[in-house]
């Protein structure tokens, strides 16, 4: 009888104990799409994740949570990239321009995001047809965007600005900066792997 009593004070204080603390609801809803491109942050503590529904969204790495979704672009989200410092996540999105309804518009776009509060920052404009990958620049300054409209295109992160474009006749699948950040590896659609300058590195 003893013992019982004992494990219903115990019982009873794990409740209160409970019942003073706030109960955290996390909705689980992951993506609706397909995923088109994944990164892991500088830290290893969260993924980003793009996706053909339209959304970005970020994860826990640890517990697998879905911690928040990022909604703006009208398009699927093919690329996405962390800072180098991690407070920031650039994507790119948009269907091939054939796919598109009258062969027009589409949300060909590269959109600056803070990874913390998921505040769209700024829109890149400026290509004309599916953006495949985005990657910034080692020291955080630049965001190149590689499309299927056959340019690589250069931007300031703080200003918007586009700084520079690199053409070629087909368009791009994949693109990388050196860790000096003195070259662009891209990655083309007629199977060939390209280095160009960035002319751009030490300003």
């Amino acid at each position: 009888m003893k013992k019982l009593v004992c494990v219903l004070v115990v019982f009873a204080a794990l409740l209160e104990v409970l019942s003073a603390q706030e109960v955290a609801v996390f909705p689980q809803l992951g993506h609706s799409g397909y995923v088109m491109s994944v990164a892991f942050s500088p830290d290893g503590k969260y993924i980003v994740s793009g996706s053909g529904d339209n959304s970005i969204k970020l994860w826990d790495t640890a517990s697998g949570r879905e911690i928040m979704s990022f909604i703006g672009h009208s398009s699927p989200v093919n690329s996405v990239a962390f800072s180098p410092d991690g407070k920031y996540i650039a994507s790119g999105s948009g269907n091939f321009k054939v796919t598109t309804r009258r062969n027009t518009t589409g949300d060909w776009t590269v959109r600056l995001w803070d990874t913390a509060s998921g505040e769209e920052l700024r829109t890149f404009s400026g290509h004309s047809d599916r953006i495949s990958s985005v990657v910034f620049s080692s020291d955080g300054k630049y965001i190149a965007s590689g499309s299927s409209d056959g340019v690589i295109k250069l931007w300031d992160m703080v200003s918007g600005e586009e700084i520079s474009t690199f053409s070629e006749e087909t368009g791009f699948s994949s693109i990388a900066f050196s860790p000096d950040g003195k070259y662009i590896a891209s990655g083309t659609y007629d199977k060939t792997v390209k280095v160009g300058c960035n002319h751009r590195q030490g300003n």
